[in-house]
This record gives C-alpha cells, structure tokens and sequence, in this order.
C-alpha cells in the first residue's frame, strides 16, 4: 500500500510540474505577442504621423 501512495504522489508532482511548465511558456509565448504587436502598431502609427503632418 506504501508503494502506491508514493507512485501517486510522484505522479502528482509530476503532473504539477508539467502544468507549472506549461503556463511559463504560455505567459512567455503571451508576452512576446504582445511586444511585437505593440512594436508592430508604433511604426504604423509613425508612418500615419508622417503621412497627416
């Protein structure tokens, strides 16, 4: 019985390694779309700004 509790326990600690690892990569992934696209968005507005003045 002492066996399974300790391979459910790795398994869980394995599983919330995974999820932890995944949401890091999510929020990473997240973070450089957004800078790029905010990157992206000036230099179009810089171009309207010299297009209008």
């Amino acid at each position: 019985m002492r066996t399974f509790e300790i391979k459910e326990n790795n398994r869980f600690v394995l599983i919330g390694t995974i999820m932890v690892a995944v949401s890091v990569f999510f929020l990473l992934y997240m973070g450089a779309s957004l800078y790029y696209s905010n990157k992206q968005f000036q230099a179009q507005s810089q171009v309207v700004e010299l297009v209008y003045k």
